[in-house]
């Protein structure tokens, strides 16, 4: 893993879009989440990026389910979106 030097540029993560000086291409949780899993589509996002085995989706969009169940209080699953509000919320920038 590369170190982060003062003069590196800010730039964007191509897993989860963080800014910031980044080591290389990704951040560090996203390098780290890369190592573990597979690059595959994200079923949320449609995005080649490593994804989990079991439900599909990057490091991104399982932190926004994350947040979603959260809020809701129903903590026994990862739904997909229903409303078109969530959906909206839930659309990455391509």
């Amino acid at each position: 893993m590369g170190k982060i030097s003062e003069s590196n540029p800010v730039a964007y993560c191509s897993g989860c879009f963080a800014r910031g000086q980044l080591p290389g291409q990704f951040c560090r949780g996203c390098r780290t989440y890369g190592q573990q899993h597979t690059v595959d589509e994200c079923v949320g996002s449609r995005r080649q990026v490593p994804g989990d085995d079991k439900y599909g989706y990057c490091r991104l969009r399982r932190a926004q389910a994350t947040w979603v169940i959260k809020a809701s209080g129903n903590a026994s699953a990862i739904d997909q979106p229903t409303t078109v509000l969530e959906q909206r919320s839930m659309t990455v920038a391509r």
